[in-house]
């Protein structure tokens, strides 16, 4: 990025990194959850453990969400936020480019509003009404859709910097590489059930389980 000003440098690359890695814990849940409806069938054979990782990555994607469109700065504290590089670039007078971001920040604060309302009610703090009369309170609802919309609002955002200064894109969609991802754990899972397809047809002793490197895991 030997384009990109020094003064705003620091923080964006820290942005992308926080961009890239929100794109890598979707791909996760896409090959777990949106692969197949087989796919879906097959991991309801643990589905206590998958409801919990469901969970969990829908709201950690959406607490991020919430967190990058945060105002620059809550009360004396500056945040880490898409509307704290807007500041920066607005400081280094380029006004076609500060309009250009504010326009897609401005629709990004839209988008954004249902992801920052669970954040305020129920992520990240229990609101009292919502809490204990959730059919009177009830959140708005998130789809997979309108997360897979926000992916790609902020990193249209990112890339007009990107592409201002340093005249490239980054290629948010393919996250950061993983050499084990969730298609490799279904592999094993799949190796697993293989297994005891095995043991049941009585072409492996129901023991053999028991033994190897791995059974004291």
């Amino acid at each position: 990025m030997s384009n990109m000003p020094e003064s705003i440098k620091d923080l964006f690359e820290k942005l992308q990194n926080e961009i890239l890695w929100l794109h890598t814990q979707w791909e996760i849940y896409r090959q777990l959850f949106d692969h197949s409806d087989k796919r879906i069938l097959f991991l309801d054979t643990c589905s206590s453990v998958f409801v919990v990782i469901h969970r969990v990555l829908v709201n950690e994607v959406q607490l991020s969400f919430s967190k990058l469109s945060d105002p620059a700065r809550t009360r004396r504290d500056e945040n880490f936020s898409l509307w704290q590089l807007q500041e920066q670039v607005k400081m280094l007078g380029d006004e076609g480019l500060s309009e250009q971001l504010r326009r897609k920040l401005d629709e990004i604060a839209e988008k954004f509003k249902v992801f920052r309302s669970r954040r305020n009610k129920r992520l990240a703090h229990f609101d009292l009404s919502t809490s204990l009369r959730p059919s009177l309170n009830p959140l708005p609802i998130v789809s997979q859709q309108m997360i897979e919309d926000a992916l790609i609002l902020v990193s249209e955002y990112m890339n007009t910097v990107e592409g201002h200064y340093c005249q490239r894109q980054c290629l948010y969609e393919h996250g950061i590489e993983l050499k084990r991802d969730a298609d490799a754990l279904v592999t094993i899972l799949k190796f697993g059930f293989r297994f005891k397809e095995l043991v049941r047809d009585g072409k492996i002793p129901d023991d053999e389980l028991g033994k190897g490197e791995w059974r004291d895991a």
